[in-house]
């Protein structure tokens, strides 16, 4: 396995290596490798008679869409890798996991990414000095589901319901209204139903309303006064 498996890294110093890549091809100086030499490296130099398999020298291409991806991922048993690069957006996505091989969760995860572009918003000046990072954490989603997760997302939250298969489409984008009050947006831009915050008398969130529905935050471990 040495010649396959045997380069140990980490997310964040494959993170370096793309961010190199990306501004080697953006300036065309010389770092390490000439520009032209890592375009030849990154454009298609063989193409498997099946058109499954395409690849450069010493990367993986992948066509999907329209867009170009370049990257290359690594297995051993136990552990799985991949790195994937989008070129034209220079964008990059790292995984580094156990179970099964992540080429599919990288594309959800740039997926997700272009999603996260197309639903910035401008928030109401009430909203502006709102701390997002108070709402984040792991909710109850019973009886219906397992639990939910919520984030900060552009200037608004995004809730996800877990477990699921495409978080990209299944995602939901909640629009700030100022204190804890938000809205889910629709896809078409409009806003739907309320989602209300409640925070306990130290100001801590302790759960949200949705159709009426409470969910209780689950991420906290040590009791606290409830209203």
């Amino acid at each position: 396995m040495t010649p396959a498996a045997g380069y140990t890294s980490t997310a964040e110093d494959l993170g370096r290596f793309a961010a190199w890549q990306f501004r080697l091809l953006h300036t065309s100086h010389r770092e390490v490798l000439n520009a032209s030499t890592l375009r030849e490296m990154q454009r298609v130099q063989f193409i498997d008679p099946g058109w499954k398999d395409m690849r450069g020298l010493g990367f993986e291409v992948m066509r999907k869409d329209d867009q170009t991806f370049v990257g290359h991922d690594g297995d051993c048993p136990g552990y799985h890798s991949i790195l994937w690069l989008r070129p034209a957006t220079e964008t990059a996505v790292v995984l580094i996991m156990t179970g099964e091989r992540p080429r599919a969760d990288a594309a959800a995860v740039f997926e997700i990414l272009d999603k996260r572009q197309a639903w910035h918003f401008q928030p109401p000046a009430a909203a502006h000095d709102i701390d997002l990072e108070s709402y984040t954490g792991r909710y109850s989603a019973q009886p219906w589901r397992s639990e939910l997760a919520i984030v900060p997302w552009a200037e608004g939250l995004a809730l996800l319901w877990l477990p699921s298969t495409n978080p990209a489409q299944d995602v939901e984008i909640l629009k700030s209204k100022g204190g804890d009050r938000f809205r889910r947006i629709r896809t078409d831009g409009s806003e739907a139903d309320e989602v209300r915050f409640e925070r306990d008398r130290s100001g801590h969130v302790y759960r949200f309303v949705q159709f009426s529905n409470p969910h209780d935050r689950i991420d906290d471990l040590l009791p606290r006064q409830l209203p």
